[in-house]
């Protein structure tokens, strides 16, 4: 997987937990880095581990100023 497909990451922690928005180049490259990497760590676990799978929203960005 190349990072260079991923442009932004932000994340947040709220008291129950944490939000991330990765903005990726394409719905290809998000889906990629979703499969391969990230929901494979996730099954391995995460400290603090999660109660329930993330809950996953996508929406397109438009017009994004770098």
């Amino acid at each position: 997987y190349a990072q260079a497909s991923k442009t932004i990451t932000v994340l947040h922690f709220w008291a129950d937990g944490f939000t991330v928005v990765a903005i990726h180049d394409s719905k290809e490259s998000w889906e990629r880095f979703r499969d391969s990497i990230l929901m494979p760590r996730v099954k391995q676990g995460i400290r603090g581990g999660f109660t329930t799978p993330p809950q996953e929203t996508t929406f397109d960005v438009h017009n994004l100023i770098r």
